[in-house]
């Protein structure tokens, strides 16, 4: 087996693991008996079960690299379009890796703090792209005046919650954006 699909196979088993037991209550004999290798083989691609998790949050980073594309007023779609496409990636991504998805939004915490810290650095990239589209929009003319680093932080917090008490796979993307969109842009009140 090549390299780079032993690695693959080691972090497929890891998040069979975390997923059944936990991150707190998985243990590296876990991940090597889930993933039939022997321990030197974990250790060749992995230090510790804490390296392997960083790699499973990559992976996801990775993912979304350039899932949220700064609004641009020269493009054919509308910049409303452009948020609501934004929103349906994101979701189009996370509902791609439903195990990898729930283990970071219910797993996400673990006591290590460099582990914690990586979590919120990915969070926090997302709410700044976030908050940077809203500031765009707000130069096109289209979002009043706001708090935007708030409702940047409200909005990726929403789409979060939205796979936490569901199961991602079940999700339909474009359902999601657009209610997403609705209540961004119309909030909550019937029209007066």
């Amino acid at each position: 087996m090549q390299a780079d699909d032993r690695r693959s196979q080691l972090m497929e088993a890891a998040l069979r693991a975390f997923s059944r037991g936990g991150y707190h209550d998985t243990h590296v004999s876990h991940i090597i008996d889930e993933a039939g290798v022997a321990r030197g083989t974990f250790y060749l691609y992995f230090k510790s079960k804490r390296e392997v998790f960083q790699a499973l949050i990559d992976e996801m980073f990775a993912s979304l690299e350039g899932v949220v594309r700064a609004l641009d007023p020269g493009a054919l779609q509308p910049p409303i379009e452009q948020i609501r496409r934004n929103l349906e990636r994101f979701v189009g991504v996370l509902r791609a890796r439903p195990a990898l998805t729930r283990l970071l939004l219910e797993q996400g915490v673990p006591l290590e703090p460099d582990v914690r810290s990586r979590l919120r650095g990915f969070y926090s990239d997302l709410t700044r792209r976030m908050e940077a589209n809203l500031e765009a929009g707000a130069r096109l003319g289209l979002i009043r005046d706001v708090d935007r680093e708030l409702v940047a932080c409200a909005l990726v917090g929403a789409v979060k919650e939205v796979f936490h008490e569901r199961e991602p796979e079940t999700l339909d993307p474009a359902r999601v954006a657009d209610a997403l969109v609705d209540l961004a842009l119309h909030g909550l009140l019937a029209p007066a």
